[in-house]
């Protein structure tokens, strides 16, 4: 962002250090996040009840990040979160989370093992 500013010509008149922009970057992930978390509740709220499907991935940057998209077609991410490891346990209670305002249950979950 600091070298965008510096192209743009808009150095002059924002701060572009590292400092400046790293406090805009922080304040604006926990607005962002904050927001998430509000609308998560709102749409909720008004879901109706039914049974989904995920598809879960995982993306490593440093740190194992477990992704929970609904609906491949849609790309709706019902679940991004850092984590610990990729365990199937792991996976299990960030979903029981991500899915604990939602009136919707996983089409595939509580399958007997075989």
């Amino acid at each position: 962002m600091c070298r965008f500013l510096e192209l743009s010509g808009l150095a002059p008149f924002v701060a572009t250090s590292y400092g400046s922009q790293h406090k805009v970057n922080v304040a604006l992930k926990e607005a962002m996040l904050a927001y998430a978390q509000q609308q998560r509740h709102t749409l909720a709220e008004g879901m109706p009840e039914g049974r989904m499907t995920v598809c879960e991935d995982e993306t490593h940057h440093p740190e194992v990040c477990l992704v929970g998209l609904v609906e491949p077609v849609s790309t709706f991410i019902l679940l991004a979160r850092s984590a610990e490891d990729r365990s199937a346990a792991t996976w299990t209670q960030a979903l029981d989370e991500a899915l604990r305002e939602s009136r919707v249950e996983l089409g595939c979950r509580n399958l007997p093992s075989h």
